[in-house]
């Protein structure tokens, strides 16, 4: 890593840091219901079936303590990096599960904690048994989701972990986002080395545990070109180093990350679903993809649409039946579905993809002179 880079770097964390310190802290909610519940439909193999994402209470990732990822909000909506305790934790997954009992033939279950699961400083590691094991029990559960940054997926913990899964597939979602490092690291600030995740993959199949790759479409700083080559060329080599299957994440804007201030300050937006539809359809071929970042917790501010008018904003009606497209998508793996698709603001789009910009680098440094984080905590209203 050069010099300027790692200055840039260490400007970001910076920039972040102060977000993260000044993120308001929001009421502990209940132990009496899990913070969130979806069910959606999704595809099983080839089976399509009801499929359940439940999020706990997250403690805070502790990487985003000290900074984080450019487009994280999730640190928002937790403990703020107190660790919750287990006996919260494990009351939140019974109360969901319970839950569950209503809902006829849930056959896939992922257990979201908006940071590790695998890192015992976020989750207790007698709570992260305790719901593996309940999880693993649950009347026609096929397969468990866990999420997790790759250095916490170490031999020991991968063999604990299957010892508690019985005859249940596990899945554990690792964030690659991008390929390159200067994206993963700077624009993303990810702060991994890219051989951390082929030896995750590794360790994962070793032990039998599926290994799910999220590739983010568009982060900070890239333009919508930039990011529609990277996000192909990183969902190539997720399967390449042995992913098992690859989500897609179209970038999205939640309040309290640098992907905010920048928007605030019109250097930022998140990508067209045009964008998205493209990666999808250029990569599917390689494997088991699918368009994740549709449950972040909390939601985003802004998601990924498709505009009338980029310089006002207006989006395109267009765009919910997109949005409806994805996740029938989601729920077959048909990728005919995309086909037939069209619409006016294409020609907006292609338009936009041949615009030039300013190198990468230089882009960054500039968008980084222009921000003021003094400027986004008043317009935050934080004094």
């Amino acid at each position: 890593m050069d010099a300027e880079t790692a200055q840039l770097i260490s400007q970001i964390r910076k920039v972040m840091k102060e977000i993260r310190l000044a993120t308001p802290r929001k009421p502990v909610p209940s132990w009496l219901e899990p913070t969130d519940l979806v069910c959606r439909e999704d595809y099983l193999g080839t089976e399509r079936v009801k499929a359940a994402s439940m999020t706990l209470f997250p403690t805070g990732c502790e990487y985003a303590a000290v900074g984080g990822c450019t487009m994280c909000g999730e640190w928002s909506g937790s403990n703020l990096g107190d660790l919750v305790s287990a006996q919260f934790h494990v009351a939140q997954f019974a109360a969901g599960s319970a839950k569950l009992l209503s809902e006829k033939d849930v056959r896939w279950l992922r257990i979201y904690q908006e940071g590790s699961f695998l890192n015992s400083a976020e989750v207790a590691p007698e709570a992260r048994e305790v719901i593996l094991k309940l999880a693993s029990k649950l009347t026609n559960i096929q397969r468990i989701t866990i999420e997790s940054r790759p250095e916490y997926l170490t031999e020991n913990v991968a063999n604990t972990l299957q010892s508690f899964m019985g005859n249940v597939e596990l899945e554990i979602g690792i964030g690659l986002e991008a390929k390159d490092d200067y994206i993963r690291n700077v624009c993303v600030g990810k702060g991994t080395v890219i051989s951390s995740y082929q030896k995750a993959v590794k360790i994962a199949h070793k032990n039998g545990i599926i290994a799910l790759g999220y590739v983010i479409l568009k982060p900070p700083f890239l333009t919508e070109a930039e990011g529609i080559a990277e996000a192909i060329e990183t969902t190539r080599y997720a399967f390449e180093i042995g992913f098992d299957e690859v989500y897609i994440q179209a970038a999205s804007i939640h309040e309290w990350s640098l992907s905010e201030l920048l928007a605030l300050k019109h250097l930022y937006s998140p990508p067209w679903l045009w964008s998205m539809l493209k990666v999808v359809q250029e990569t599917a071929h390689w494997g088991k993809v699918k368009i994740g970042g549709l449950e972040y917790f909390p939601r985003p501010a802004f998601i990924s649409q498709n505009y009338k008018n980029i310089d006002s904003g207006e989006t395109c009606e267009c765009s919910q039946d997109i949005w409806e497209a994805i996740q029938n998508f989601n729920a077959t793996g048909d990728i005919n579905l995309f086909s037939g698709l069209s619409c006016s603001c294409k020609s907006i789009w292609n338009n936009l993809l041949a615009t030039t910009s300013q190198p990468l680098q230089l882009r960054v440094h500039n968008h980084l002179a222009e921000v003021s984080i003094h400027e986004y905590l008043n317009a935050k209203n934080i004094p």
